[in-house]
């Protein structure tokens, strides 16, 4: 499977889960689905842009996935700066 299909893939099941699925089904189940704080996207946006540069690094630098299942067959892991 090619790398950005193993990034897509990870990113969707892991923090997609995480980060949207379980807090969406948490909320459905109390009988709201509307944002509680506006600055929460603020919050949401500057923790996606740390998520993209990480995965961006482990795909770049240590050609695998932020994923310990997925990672690279030589078991480097992405050091920069």
């Amino acid at each position: 499977m090619s790398l950005a299909i193993r990034n897509l893939v990870f990113t969707l099941v892991v923090p997609g889960a995480g980060a949207v699925g379980i807090p969406w089904w948490i909320l459905a189940s109390a009988g709201t689905t509307a944002p509680v704080a506006g600055y929460a996207v603020a919050v949401i946006g500057v923790g996606a842009a740390l998520y993209l540069s990480c995965l961006w690094l482990f795909a770049t630098v240590g050609s695998g996935t932020p994923g310990p299942c997925c990672s690279c067959p030589c078991r480097c892991w992405p050091i920069a700066g």
